[in-house]
């Protein structure tokens, strides 16, 4: 039995689902974001999450 959750986030333009494995823990933040009303669905979390590790990230 796996401990990550599987959550399916919606590619933007909405053409597309992929699935992302989380830790319980993570489950829970991102549940506590959207439950919050910051975002409206667990896709935009998580993708607001990946802007933000992009933008840390040196430039190439």
């Amino acid at each position: 039995m796996s401990e990550f959750a599987i959550l399916p986030v919606l590619i933007a333009g909405g053409s597309a689902f992929i699935n992302v494995s989380l830790t319980p823990k993570l489950e829970e933040f991102v549940r506590r974001k959207v439950a919050s009303g910051l975002y409206n669905n667990a896709s935009e979390a998580v993708r607001e999450a990946l802007r933000l590790l992009d933008s840390e990230e040196p430039s190439r």
